[in-house]
């Protein structure tokens, strides 16, 4: 970790962050409920619960309109990148020959990479980013430079490393794990932008052995284990027909792109901070020396001046609650008017708990008086 900051300054910026984090997911919180509802309308899953309004267990269906919709225009997407062979196609601007081979060479390359499920693996990446984009109207795709070894050991006992990535990977990242403070329409022009990444004890503990966390900063955040999942984890596990209500057991770490005054002359610089911001514990700091922020804002309906666009969620919202809400009370109205209730005297011929069925004779001085069966319902018992 680079020593950039002295701990004074530090926590200085820690706390600024935490402020700023925790006002920014307070702002979003609307918009991220909107987001879980539209997932929700995306699975078109009825809920296991029963629904007892308008009567014990009424119709509980949600009709797939916005999946129906979504689907259909992320199937458009993802095939016209499907389509294309090879995926990217990179062009020499000088005709001499020796620099329209060199850009042949690396189109190979590139093509090589993006079709490598261990490398840029683009397939998913476009799967993922046309699926987020589609519903929700947008996502953040980041392209960090990822080093993953592993520490492993052979038959013979003796202890080695294997590097399965040394590279660049791209991550689609869902609007409700990006904060940042509302007003500012550029990811470059925003004071700060924080990503949430969700990560384990082993992935933890690999980073400070390789160096990129600070080890005694580390040890602290070990000890706040997070055990429930969030509303969009819930969301998602519900989705995949887990068991909500558990994790497996996540430590939330966020990574800020953060405009600060590391010496005092009143210019601010970037740095890329990742923190635990539950205690306020930075893991890392250092300089943005790319110049510019590896992450970017997809937009499906383009909304101006904004960093999110609009998706088939928020378009079919109010279509989908009408058709779902009109479909369950007709179902409703099927049940109640091919359901009888019959009508009888106090002491009449049939007992309060007494089994009906079809056939079953029942005998009663005046059947036209004594037994009348009521209906309920309209006259539709079709549906």
């Amino acid at each position: 970790m680079q020593d950039i900051l002295p701990e004074e300054e530090l926590e200085l910026l820690a706390k600024y962050l935490k402020e700023e984090y925790d006002s920014a997911a307070t702002e979003m919180e609307a918009r991220n409920q909107k987001a879980i509802k539209w997932r929700t309308n995306m699975e078109a899953v009825a809920s296991d619960a029963p629904k007892n309004h308008p009567y014990k267990n009424s119709s509980n269906i949600v009709v797939p309109v916005t999946q129906v919709i979504a689907q259909a225009l992320i199937a458009k997407i993802v095939g016209t990148f499907d389509a294309r062979e090879p995926l990217w196609d990179i062009q020499s601007l000088s005709h001499d020959e020796a620099a329209i081979k060199r850009m042949k060479s690396v189109s190979k390359v590139m093509n090589t990479w993006a079709k490598s499920p261990t490398d840029l693996n683009m397939e998913q990446v476009i799967h993922d980013l046309a699926a987020e984009t589609v519903v929700i109207g947008g996502a953040f795709p980041k392209v960090p430079w990822v080093i993953d070894r592993w520490r492993v050991k052979g038959p013979d006992g003796q202890e080695g490393t294997v590097t399965y990535h040394d590279g660049p990977m791209v991550v689609v990242t869902p609007v409700e794990r990006v904060k940042y403070r509302r007003g500012v329409g550029s990811i470059p022009r925003l004071p700060w932008i924080g990503v949430d990444i969700p990560l384990t004890e082993v992935e933890l503990r690999k980073r400070a052995a390789d160096g990129v966390f600070d080890p005694e900063k580390v040890s602290l955040v070990l000890n706040e284990e997070r055990t429930t999942p969030t509303d969009a984890e819930e969301q998602g596990q519900k989705a995949e027909m887990f068991d909500s209500g558990e994790t497996t057991g996540l430590y939330d770490i966020t990574e800020f792109w953060v405009y600060w005054d590391v010496d005092g002359t009143g210019v601010p610089v970037d740095l890329f901070v990742t923190m635990h911001v539950p205690t306020n514990t930075v893991l890392a700091v250092q300089y943005n020396s790319l110049g510019v922020r590896t992450i970017a804002a997809s937009k499906y309906i383009h909304r101006p001046n904004a960093l999110t666009g609009r998706g088939v969620g928020q378009m079919t919202e109010a279509m989908q609650d009408e058709v779902t809400t009109v479909h369950n009370a007709r179902i409703d109205n099927m049940k109640l008017a091919n359901t009888r209730m019959l009508a009888v005297k106090r002491a009449g011929p049939i007992a309060a708990r007494e089994e009906i069925y079809p056939g079953k004779i029942l005998y009663v001085e005046n059947p036209r008086e004594d037994v009348n069966p009521i209906q309920l319902g309209g006259d539709i018992v079709t549906g």
